[in-house]
């Protein structure tokens, strides 16, 4: 699955009518396309929201907006906004994930995708 679109892939996917996939559960956008391959993260470590990074709740998921690198992504699940803001309150991604009620068949996917914010430095190891 791939979770990051830069601004020549959104605008191509547009073009040709292609919808979002309900599974992609981040994009992002940023002035340079992002070149680095995010893998999965360990569950068992601690992240949180990077402090440089604001978060705005919207009807499809939510913005996060970093203000260092000038990135923004887009959450395109509530489900991953709920993730991504319970981080920080618990020990361990997976801790984060059981919090949430999220299915663990599902964590793979959401591994992969908080993998994709930590390269875009959304999130970051405690």
């Amino acid at each position: 699955m791939d979770d990051v679109t830069d601004v020549a892939d959104l605008h191509t996917d547009r073009d040709a009518g292609d919808e979002m996939l309900e599974e992609d559960l981040v994009e992002e956008i940023s002035i340079e396309a992002c070149t680095e391959q995010a893998v999965s993260i360990a569950l068992d470590a601690p992240y949180a929201i990077d402090p440089r990074v604001a978060i705005r709740p919207e009807a499809f998921g939510a913005l996060c907006y970093h203000y260092g690198n000038r990135r923004l992504t887009f959450l395109k699940s509530r489900d991953m906004v709920r993730v991504v803001e319970a981080l920080g309150e618990h020990a361990t991604v997976a801790d984060a994930l059981r919090a949430c009620g999220i299915a663990e068949a599902t964590w793979p996917r959401y591994a992969d995708a908080l993998a994709s914010l930590h390269a875009s430095e959304v999130i970051r190891e405690r």
